[in-house]
């Protein structure tokens, strides 16, 4: 058994323990104060969560209505899992942890807290938990509206129809791209982050580029127009790139925003080339060309007359420019095209200062803008060399018709000559046929029956054959069909028509038979029956 104490040490262990009570409610008083000035709610709970002690509430709430009710009732139900597995933890750990979780706030309204619990022990073991909330509702709010803010510029940001690139000033790399430049360019977003201005256009531009780039850096230049871009598969586009300087994650950034303006570019590039192709066209050319509004006036003249400048026609009237009776052809060709939109013709003469009058066709056609005629174009060919050509054919034709119609009156007259011709021939024939008959023929006949020896008796013949065939129509055919044969020809055609052997012919001509056989062979080639089996006698008798 222990040695009892002695009233003095009784006493001195008395007077410690008043000195530790008064301490250790001093120590409670300074933690009630400072639990009871604390910027927070401090919360007491024991396992089951239900809250002993509280020291302070939100407005609205006191603190005797809230000790002994559970803590979880101040809080939405699909946090209660987590604060009841989090008291559990504290218990079962010793340890301290935290949440984050919605809860009452001040008059009734939701507020967000970042919730820490610590143990509470006794003797080494947790007998409760201290919950201090700590309220980032405004923190939670500006956290809330700032990813709101992220989300809507990444939104814009993922969503706009320009490249978004931005690049650092001092690298010249890439740190954000957008997927429009991605799209742009070809190359996918990892591919894009490492790259850099150098890598996304033509070596030959690049000196350029840099330059443009440097000076948006410096806030000189804000647009750069129609900068070239190399895409991946080679081919190169045109942008705009408008640049704005910014901080970025602590670096100095140029943001460009990319506008594709290749089909532009391309546009502008195909006007100028027309432009030039129109306007050397119309310089040389040696119709007039002319734009005019649809009341007249005069916008482009190609070329104008001797004596008068472009600047002295251009804003004047066409109609100023052409007599009296030519204006009215003019005013109602132009009016067809504007009420029509159809092209229209026309023909007027104008007379230049120095007195010389041209001949003009004007072909006026339509020029469309938005459905509707807005001018109207007019080339006009001086066809003066025409007109004269055609005055010259008219007087030619005339002349023609004049001599046609003396011709014809000489005609009338050659015809009646050629009948009278033809009478006189047969009258000529009939007299020598008349002659022959009545005054050849009669002694031919006493020649027959005078006493003559054989060979003037075959002379006789022939002479009486021949003198029959002069008054034949026989004769007349063979030396008309056929023109080639010779009079020995003819008169020998005579006798073979006759059936005269060849040895008869040659008595009679006094030629050989050989003689007679080459004129045979030659009467039947001019009479096209030399080489076929027809009998020259028979052909000479069908005529």
């Amino acid at each position: 058994m222990a040695d009892k104490l002695s009233y003095e040490e009784l006493e001195q262990r008395v007077r410690q323990l008043d000195k530790e009570v008064v301490e250790l409610k001093r120590s409670e008083e300074d933690l009630r104060s400072l639990a009871k000035n604390a910027p927070g709610p401090i919360i007491t709970v024991d396992r089951d969560g239900i809250i002993r002690d509280i020291n302070q509430t939100v407005a609205g709430l006191e603190i005797e209505k809230v000790v002994g009710t559970s803590h979880y009732d101040y809080a939405p139900p699909e946090y209660h899992k987590v604060m009841k597995e989090s008291v559990e933890q504290v218990f079962k750990t010793g340890k301290s942890v935290s949440y984050e979780i919605a809860g009452v706030g001040p008059e009734e309204s939701t507020s967000w807290y970042v919730t820490r619990l610590g143990p509470v022990k006794r003797g080494g073991e947790v007998v409760g938990v201290t919950i201090m909330p700590v309220d980032i509702t405004e923190r939670k709010r500006l956290e809330n509206e700032l990813s709101e803010s992220e989300e809507r510029y990444r939104a814009i940001f993922e969503g706009a129809a320009e490249g978004i690139v931005v690049a650092d000033v001092k690298t010249r790399k890439f740190l954000y791209v957008n997927p429009a430049i991605c799209r742009m360019l070809g190359y996918t977003e990892k591919e894009l982050v490492r790259m850099g201005v150098d890598d996304i256009h033509p070596q030959e531009a690049l000196e350029s580029v840099i330059s443009e780039f440097e000076a948006q850096a410096k806030g000189d230049k804000v647009l750069a127009q129609g900068i070239p871009c190399l895409r991946k598969d080679g081919m190169t586009i045109y942008t705009n790139v408008n640049t704005t300087h910014m901080v970025i994650d602590g670096k100095e950034c140029n943001v460009g925003f990319f506008a594709d303006v290749t089909e532009h570019i391309l546009a502008e590039e195909a006007l100028r080339d027309s432009e030039e192709k129109w306007r050397s066209l119309t310089e040389n050319s040696v119709d007039f060309i002319m734009t005019l509004e649809c009341d007249g006036t005069l916008l482009f003249v190609n070329r104008t007359p001797p004596g008068v400048t472009r600047e002295e026609v251009i804003g004047t009237s066409i109609f100023d420019h052409f007599p009296e009776k030519f204006k009215q052809v003019l005013r109602e060709s132009i009016n067809r095209v504007v009420e029509t939109g159809e092209p229209d013709r026309h023909y007027i003469e104008y007379t230049s200062p120095d007195g010389i009058t041209r001949h003009f066709e004007g072909r006026p056609a339509p020029i469309i803008h938005s459905g509707r005629v807005a001018a109207i174009t007019i080339n006009a060919t001086d066809i003066t060399e025409q007109k004269l050509a055609e005055q010259a054919l008219r007087e030619r034709e005339t002349s023609l018709e004049i001599q046609a119609d003396e011709l014809q009156e000489v005609n009338t007259a050659l015809r009646v000559l050629l009948r009278q011709r033809d009478k006189d021939k047969t009258e000529l024939e009939e007299k020598v046929f008349l002659n022959v008959r009545e005054l050849v023929m009669p002694h031919v006949e006493k020649l027959k029956k005078s006493t003559l020896d054989a060979r003037q008796n075959g002379y006789l013949r022939v002479l009486e054959s021949n003198l029959s065939e002069i008054i034949s129509p026989f004769a007349h055919r063979l030396s008309s069909k056929y023109s080639t044969l010779t009079p020995t020809e003819i008169q020998m055609a005579f006798l073979i028509r006759d059936g005269r052997s060849t040895k008869e012919i040659a008595d009679l001509l006094n030629l050989s038979g050989r003689t007679v056989e080459s004129h045979r062979q030659s009467i039947r080639m001019k009479m096209g029956i030399k080489n076929t089996k027809a009998n020259l006698r028979s052909h000479l008798l069908s005529m």
